[in-house]
């Protein structure tokens, strides 16, 4: 078998042109990779100097926001305290009201109002209590007893949720027809608190109502606990409160006096229609004798009563719930701290709390306006009688209007230098911003290019070493 043999000729001009192409091609590309990486460096650079200047710009922000929020503050500050002051001067004035219908009383203003001032601030503001006061006082309760009533009507009007003055009214005009003394405003506080417990009526909606009947109820000797029962027996009933208080004042008034034909239907059955009955059997007992003698019989009763409205509270009370009528009247006659157990139950709200806060906070300021009345009376004396001469207006409503200038001139002044400030810093971020904005392009399109360029560098140099004759081989 003869022998093979291979010739092979390497050409090394063309190998070491091919791989010297490469290289130069290589340091190319990385040339101007550092220039893009250079332009990537820039722009970060300046990014950090607008983060910087952005950051320069809030600071300047919250400068000008704890200028702004000073301001707010200081005059949210000045409302409460006028208001303060504005509720101390509403004390005063009732209070000298207070002492316009105390003339010549033993009691002095300044123990009525240290009274007042004592009450606890779940009990209310000082100037409704005030006011409550002049209700009492006006309304026949001795100033010596004024304090004590204001408390039971205050707690009377908390518990069922009406007026202090509503309560007080009432109280007083019941201790008034019933000729009760001080001692007995608890039981009778008590009664209504019952009434509007057992009944379907609302403090308000009583205390509005009773006026209709109380006078005759008092002249007829019926009791208070018998009005009261009457009134939850009729409310119970789907009666509202005014036609209740109107259906028992003509109930009783056809008693007091009767016409003939009543008198005479009356007679028929064994019954007196007079005074007399009401004051020896009392109301609760005159209609039991009523509904035995008749059998509950309407149309006995309407001729007997001859008025729609009087005969409505006599079948209420004499019908189906008459047995409640009597289980009523004697827990009315017993009750004691209906009162207090509603009011305590009423003021135990985060509401009422607030408010008791707010009042007990408001009693130091009408304390200390109190302490200072007579010497502000006359210091205020002073600054009327310069005031009221003629020659110092004019000077004085030029020192007003300086005042008033300086203020708001100072308080534009510290807003407005923090605005212009932050106006510089706003500017300087807006330029960084766009230089940022420009860097980045820049950047991106220096990157992007000198990429693609040097994918074309490299494709060349690749090109160039393999066309380039690395070796010839010859088979001889």
């Amino acid at each position: 078998m003869p022998n093979i043999e291979y010739t092979i000729t390497v050409n090394e001009k063309g190998v070491i042109q091919g791989l010297r192409t490469v290289d130069n091609q290589f340091q190319r590309l990385g040339s101007q990779g550092r220039s893009a990486v250079g332009g990537i460096n820039s722009a970060f650079n300046n990014s950090i100097k607008s983060t910087s200047a952005l950051g320069t710009a809030l600071s300047s922000v919250k400068g000008v926001l704890g200028a702004i929020g000073i301001t707010v503050g200081a005059m949210q500050i000045a409302r409460v305290f006028s208001a303060s002051a504005t509720e101390a001067l509403k004390f005063q004035s009732v209070m000298a009201n207070v002492e316009s219908i105390t003339r010549g009383s033993s009691v002095s203003m300044s123990s009525l109002s240290r009274g007042i001032l004592e009450l606890g601030g779940n009990m209310g503001s000082s100037a409704s209590l005030a006011n409550a006061m002049y209700e009492a006082i006006g309304a026949g309760v001795a100033p010596a007893q004024a304090i004590r009533f204001v408390t039971e009507a205050t707690k009377l009007a908390k518990a069922q949720l009406f007026g202090a003055g509503d309560a007080t009214r009432l109280l007083a005009t019941i201790m008034n027809a019933y000729g009760l003394t001080i001692e007995d405003v608890s039981h009778v506080s008590d009664v209504f608190s019952k009434t509007i417990a057992v009944g379907i009526v609302r403090g308000d909606e009583l205390a509005g109502a009773l006026g209709g009947v109380i006078s005759t109820a008092a002249l007829a000797g019926v009791s208070i606990e018998e009005v009261g029962a009457s009134i939850a027996i009729m409310t119970r009933a789907g009666i509202s409160a005014d036609e209740a208080t109107t259906a028992l004042n003509q109930a009783l008034l056809a008693f007091i006096s009767p016409s003939d034909k009543a008198v005479e239907t009356a007679k028929q059955y064994g019954i007196e229609l007079s005074a007399t009955t009401l004051k020896n059997l009392g109301f609760k007992g005159s209609m039991d004798l009523v509904a035995k003698a008749t059998g509950g019989n309407i149309e006995v009763i309407n001729t007997m009563f001859n008025n729609v409205r009087a005969g409505k509270a006599v079948m209420a009370l004499t019908g189906a719930q008459a047995q409640d009528f009597g289980k009523i009247l004697k827990e009315m006659k017993t009750t004691v701290g209906d009162t207090d157990f509603a009011f305590e139950k009423n003021t135990r709200t985060i509401s009422e709390k607030w408010s008791a806060v707010i009042n007990q906070a408001q009693r130091q300021v009408d304390m200390f306006a109190q302490s200072l009345k007579d010497k502000l009376i006359v210091a205020l004396d002073s600054v009327y009688a310069i005031i009221s001469d003629s020659s110092n207006i004019e000077l004085f409503i030029k020192v007003l209007q300086g005042a008033a200038i300086a203020v708001a001139a100072l308080t534009f002044r510290l807003v407005a230098l923090q605005a212009v400030s932050l106006g510089s810093y706003l500017l300087t971020l807006g330029t960084q911003l766009l230089a940022l904005e420009a860097a980045l392009v820049a950047a991106g399109g220096v990157a992007a290019g000198n990429f693609a360029l040097g994918l074309a560098v490299a494709s060349k140099a690749l090109q160039a070493l393999a066309a380039s004759p690395l070796m010839t081989a010859a088979v001889i």
